[in-house]
């Protein structure tokens, strides 16, 4: 999968990086559309966002897999998605 990441010299670029496998309560989702929002570039002009770090918060999608104890139906509310092992904390609307 493609994925935005923050390089070494606090750039941003695209790249190949695996796809995650949905832990226990996770879903992996199928990102259509992201956004780089204001915190985002915020934090990498003050160099607060480490090297090799995927950013964008701010997306839409499909839920394509569901890992053991993820919500079998409709699940809206504080949810926690995970992209490469990095936590993402939001209000989810998601459909298994």
């Amino acid at each position: 999968m493609k994925a935005a990441f923050v390089n070494s010299s606090m750039e941003f670029e695209i790249r190949e990086t695996p796809v995650p496998v949905p832990g226990p309560g996770e879903v992996l989702i199928r990102v259509a559309f992201c956004g780089i929002c204001g915190s985002d570039l915020h934090l990498l002009e003050a160099g607060l966002l480490p090297p090799d770090c995927i950013i964008g918060h701010e997306f839409s999608g499909t839920v394509e897999a569901a890992g053991p104890g993820a919500p079998p139906g409709p699940a809206a509310g504080p949810q926690r998605a995970t992209l490469g092992g990095r936590y993402f904390l939001g209000n989810l609307a998601t459909t298994v």
